[in-house]
């Protein structure tokens, strides 16, 4: 996560060299834009029969190992509060599925579709100006059996669709996920395979400039390595976690894309190690990019122990925001302004015997938290658990985008039930409410925007 600042486009501060209309339509030919700002300024200088024309839009993947730069013009958004969301739709007696984009006004209680695209949806994230979703697709492996997902971006009004990139299929363990900077002009690909190897490229969405940042092989399939948050538009956050059970501890690194050479990781900057067996933990950053959020509750404890603290942003002394032993668990926690967390919170009886889920907010200067609502309908299976956003951090993951409501999700394993849920709630408190649910796929979190 980054310091959250929206309205920033991809190519704003572009420069177009003006020329005379007559020498535009005859002697000078246009030089290349380099940004869809000077595509469309230049566009609205000319006449209609002469206007400059955007590169085709390609749906197909690229040959492998190559990229393509990003069409993107802008779209003037609106001002209803839009929850983006994936419903992975999976129809009864068919041997197919679709992955689907929605958006759900909260103002009007609409539900529009964005796109369909392949199989499934793996994940999905909003802009920062919210006017696109970057997501990977499964294609259908009866037509694409060379590729396990395809890199795309839709503006948020469905059209645009086009493919960026396209991850090899190697194994059938393998896994592709992404973080997008808050910029819009870079985007961080982690890719995993074999059981074996984690790869982490850099992607430049202006240019279509591929890069390998980490390159790691680890034949004693322990660890695997993948991008958790931006913390400002040059340094991510990068996990080192267990491939298998019973899982060691995870390791949190710094990677700064202006100075990483070495793909081995050995230019990866240590934070910091942490135990996470019969536990939960949670990082985060603050709006400044200056200092690191966790939280961490010991499940194995009697029952609970739970732990909010901070640190510099790079590392260093650790210092406790709040602790709170025996009946809290901290499930999650986010960054949703420059003074607040949002968390997600299991409470148990004096004995352990029950346990209701609750939704707070937590000052960050001096740990006081607010019960949002309590009492959560409790999950129909013990693998079912509430969660944020599982795909990126930003305050617009899980906030709208005026400040006033959340969103969250219920996961599970189990097809047979109504168990896929997402809800919203005002972040003053008040009951949430359920807007999506499902009995066959699922359907997960991808962001706020307006329309």
């Amino acid at each position: 996560m980054t310091k959250r600042c929206t309205g920033q486009r991809l190519g704003t501060c572009s420069l177009i060299v003006f020329c005379t209309l007559a020498v535009l339509l005859t002697a000078c030919a246009s030089p290349q834009a380099t940004s869809n700002t000077s595509l469309s300024s230049i566009s609205n200088m000319l006449p209609l029969a002469h206007s400059v024309s955007l590169p085709a839009l390609q749906t197909s993947c690229p040959t492998n190992g190559m990229a393509r730069a990003a069409i993107m013009r802008p779209l003037a958004l609106g001002k209803r509060q839009n929850l983006v969301y994936i419903y992975n739709e999976v129809p009864v007696n068919t041997s197919t599925a679709f992955g689907h984009l929605e958006r759900y006004d909260v103002a009007m209680g609409k539900r529009t579709e964005i796109v369909t695209s392949g199989i499934a949806i793996q994940s999905a994230q909003v802009s920062a100006d919210g006017q696109w979703v970057l997501f990977i697709s499964t294609p259908d492996p009866r037509s694409d059996p060379q590729h396990n997902g395809m890199l795309q971006l839709v503006r948020m009004d469905g059209q645009q669709l086009q493919t960026l990139f396209c991850f090899p299929h190697l194994s059938n363990a393998d896994r592709a996920t992404f973080q997008w900077s808050n910029d819009e002009k870079s985007v961080l690909l982690s890719a995993d395979s074999g059981g074996t190897s984690s790869v982490i490229t850099l992607l430049d969405i202006r240019t279509g400039n591929l890069h390998v940042e980490i390159s790691i092989t680890d034949q004693q399939q322990e660890y695997h390595y993948s991008v958790m948050t931006w913390l400002d538009n040059k340094r991510a956050y990068v996990l080192r976690s267990g491939r298998q059970g019973p899982p060691p501890p995870v390791k949190l690194y710094l990677l700064d894309i202006r100075t990483n050479q070495h793909p081995d990781g050995s230019d990866l900057k240590p934070i910091l190690e942490h135990s996470v067996r019969f536990s939960h933990l949670s990082f985060d950053n603050s709006f400044d990019s200056k200092t690191l959020f966790g939280a961490y509750c010991l499940q194995a404890s009697d029952p609970f122990d739970s732990t909010v603290w901070r640190e510099p942003a790079t590392g260093g002394t650790q210092k406790t925001i709040y602790h709170q032993a025996h009946t809290i668990c901290i499930d999650s926690m986010r960054v949703v302004s420059a003074t607040t967390f949002l968390l997600l919170v299991s409470r148990t009886d004096d004995r352990g015997n029950s346990t209701s889920h609750e939704i707070w907010t937590m000052t960050i200067n001096s740990g006081m938290h607010t019960v949002l609502y309590h009492t959560l309908p409790a999950p129909k299976n013990r693998s079912d658990t509430y969660a944020f956003n599982t795909y990126n951090q930003y305050a617009w993951s899980n906030v709208s985008r005026n400040g006033r409501l959340y969103s969250y999700q219920l996961e599970s394993n189990d097809s047979t039930t109504i168990s896929h849920q997402l809800f919203i709630a005002p972040l003053s408190g008040g009951k949430p409410q359920i807007i999506a649910v499902v009995k066959r796929g699922s359907v997960s979190l991808a962001g706020w925007t307006m329309m």
